[in-house]
């Protein structure tokens, strides 16, 4: 209303009429709107009144309004997008560009644009095939599609995308060349770029020592390698063929990369595959599905034929050879077994003959007598040791879960009597519980303490056993103050009747530590010593937390 009563006035003073565009609400609430256009009449040079009409353009206005808001939608995607528009008259060479076309090449709004001035800011080498197009364009096929590069003032080197169509006259007279172009500088640089990868991945498919295929979504060929053409006796690199000429089993690997072109990965290890007509190999293989536009399958394949014959007779030669060493262990047993009681016979014999000619006869056969017993102890406790040796895989028990201090207990209650006579003083640290054949685990501390005591400097020995977390084993030690061993000696200790000393020194058969060693490893374990000559020695053996099986024993 505002507007209406200034136009009134201004037309009261001036004598002009007037043209308003207004809304208005009618009675029943419905907006219009009007155009409202007035005329003064003039008596004697005064306005004496207004003479006036309304007209109804809701409709017209409608149109109007969203023919400018599709204008503007137009011109906001066009900026959007970088398109550049321009219109060429053919006839006059007149050119017009908009805002886009001369942001794109770098132009003012005010300076003048012709063909020569547009073509000048084409490479030198695109010109002939910019001309070329618009040539072909203007006699034959009235389209223009063509990449060609710029460059302009404040504007780097850019690629451009150019489409035009050609106006004709009714007679197909060329008369004008109306176009769109379009900064593709980026998107060229890595479609490039794309393929330049496409070519590395291509190249390296053929040239890698591995047998790769792969597949588009459609299951088609699009490479293979090299290894993968011989495994599969394949001549070239098929490219574009289906499954069917390259596999001789083609619906079992359809259904394999059928599953991959889903999205879920495929794998298969030592499957048997006919890979050409009348040859099988074992194959390891995966399918993975590839991301991206264009999706596909790529297939790895090995065969691992050779490698499972070769495990096959590694298997058969370690079954073997278990075999073996549990037949000569039954054949120690047995034997040993068996040599006990005639041991025992003679043992006996010589020991009644000695009670009953001590000392009757000359010096000589006294020493004889005194070496036949001898002789007969030492076998029997070989014997005794060897049975015990065998017996360690053959006869050992299942493993319980138990305080390891019970089996120390056992063993010192074992060695009371020397433990007494030697007059040694022997501690118990920290004794976790421990899953382990508690028998053997006896004899193990059994011998270790035995040692200590049998191998001490003067009167008097110190042992302490004790033990220490190791994170998923037990660390056991004993350790004594005693003569100690050399740390060349370290290892040989541990071999089966090696001695170190004589028996007139030190008695024994040299099986001990070698029996310990066998126990410990049963267990999945391992023994070691640190010691040196004259300071004592700690013998150290580790057990696994959890016992599983393991070769001829169980373990980790």
């Amino acid at each position: 209303w505002a507007r209406v009563s200034a136009a009134i006035e201004r037309s009261m003073v001036t004598g002009e009429g007037y043209e308003l565009e207004l809304t208005m609400r009618r009675h029943d609430g419905e907006t219009r709107v009007v155009m409202a256009r007035a005329m003064a009449r003039m008596h004697e040079g005064r306005v004496t009144h207004l003479l006036g009409t309304l007209h109804d353009v809701t409709e017209l206005a409608h149109a109007h309004a969203k023919a400018t808001s599709e204008a503007e939608r137009s011109r906001l995607a066009r900026q959007s997008m970088g398109l550049g528009i321009w219109d060429y008259d053919l006839r006059t060479g007149a050119t017009v560009w908009d805002d886009q076309m001369r942001a794109l090449y770098g132009m003012p709004a005010d300076a003048p644009i012709d063909y020569e001035r547009w073509t000048e800011q084409v490479f030198e080498e695109d010109r002939e095939l910019l001309a070329d197009a618009a040539a072909r364009a203007i006699e034959q096929t009235g389209e223009f599609d063509v990449d060609f590069r710029i460059r302009g003032p404040g504007i780097e080197e850019r690629t451009i995308h150019g489409v035009a169509h050609v106006v004709r006259a009714s007679d197909g007279t060329a008369l004008r060349m109306v176009g769109l172009n379009r900064d593709v500088t980026a998107e060229r640089a890595h479609e490039a770029a794309a393929r330049e990868r496409y070519r590395l991945v291509e190249q390296f498919v053929r040239e890698t020592p591995a047998a790769i295929a792969m597949f588009d979504d459609t299951l088609h060929v699009q490479i293979t390698s090299e290894r993968f053409r011989s495994d599969f006796g394949l001549r070239d690199d098929s490219v574009g063929a289906p499954l069917e000429a390259i596999f001789t089993q083609p619906e079992r690997w359809r259904r394999i990369l059928a599953a991959a072109l889903e999205g879920e990965v495929q794998a298969g290890e030592e499957e048997p595959f006919e890979v050409a007509k009348g040859r099988l190999e074992w194959l390891t293989w995966e399918a993975r599905p590839r991301q991206g536009e264009t999706g596909g399958v790529t297939l790895f394949t090995h065969v691992v034929t050779e490698r499972r014959m070769l495990r096959a007779q590694i298997e058969k030669g370690v079954e073997e050879l278990r075999r073996s060493n549990r037949d000569l262990e039954e054949f120690a047993y047995a034997a040993s077994h068996d040599l006990q009681e005639p041991l025992r016979a003679v043992s006996g014999c010589a020991q009644m003959f000695e009670a009953q000619y001590a000392g009757k006869l000359d010096a000589q056969a006294d020493e004889l007598l005194h070496h036949m017993v001898d002789g007969a102890d030492r076998m029997r406790a070989l014997i005794t040791g060897l049975l015990a040796y065998a017996r360690v895989t053959s006869r050992g028990s299942a493993p319980e879960l138990f305080p390891a201090r019970e089996t120390v207990d056992h063993a010192l209650a074992n060695l009371r009597v020397a433990i007494e006579e030697g007059g040694a003083e022997v501690s118990v640290g920290a004794s976790p519980e421990v899953e382990a054949d508690r028998s053997q685990l006896t004899t193990v501390f059994q011998n270790l303490v035995g040692n200590a005591l049998k191998y001490r400097r003067g009167d008097r020995v110190r042992v302490h056993v004790d033990a220490v977390d190791g994170g998923e084993e037990w660390i056991f030690s004993v350790r004594d103050d005693g003569i100690g061993i050399e740390p060349r000696y370290h290892q040989r200790i541990f071999e089966l009747f090696q001695r170190l000393h004589t028996r007139a020194d030190y008695p024994g058969t040299g099986i001990g530590l070698a029996l310990c060693v066998k126990i410990v490893e049963r267990h999945g374990g391992r023994m070691w010593v640190d010691s040196s000559l004259g300071v004592g020695s700690t013998f150290c053996f580790a057990l696994p937390k959890h016992a599983a099986p393991v070769d001829g024993g169980f373990g980790r």
